[in-house]
Order: C-alpha cells, then structure tokens, then sequence
C-alpha cells in the first residue's frame, strides 16, 4: 500500500515538473528568439533592443516595490514603507 501511495506521488510530482519545463520555455522563448530576430534579421540597435525586453521587468518592480525576494527560501516578504 505504501508502494502505490509513493508510486502516484512520484508520478504527479514528474507532471507538475514537466508542466513547470513547459511553462520556463514558452516565458523565456520571446526572448530568447527576439534578439537573432531583430538584431540580425530586423537591424534594430542592441541597446534599444535590451531596453525593450527589459521594460517588462522594469514595470513589475515599479508596480510592486515592497516585495522582496528572499533568496534563501524563494519566498516573497512585504517590507514596510520605512517605518
């Protein structure tokens, strides 16, 4: 009993990894295909290029600022306003 406990655990743990690979290619596919694209294809200018693909992240920082990540639990922490 405890072999097929352990056996469906192992297997749902296998499917939520793979949905999780899935989901990290299709999010970091734009990227990853939009520089040989317009750099190369397109001949628009890195800089701008970087800055572009850079305001996604840019804008979720201005949006949340009093989130901060910690980086020994990958868990979220509200910091206060400085008070």
């Amino acid at each position: 009993m405890v072999d097929s406990v352990f056996k469906g655990l192992t297997q749902q743990k296998l499917a939520l990894g793979a949905g999780f690979f899935a989901m990290l290619f299709a999010n970091q596919s734009v990227q990853v295909l939009a520089i040989p694209f317009y750099q190369m294809q397109l001949g628009v200018d890195p800089f701008l290029l970087s800055l572009a693909l850079a305001l996604p992240v840019i804008a979720g920082t201005l949006i949340t600022p009093g989130l901060v990540m910690s980086a020994t639990t990958g868990t979220g922490v509200l910091v206060s306003g400085g008070r």
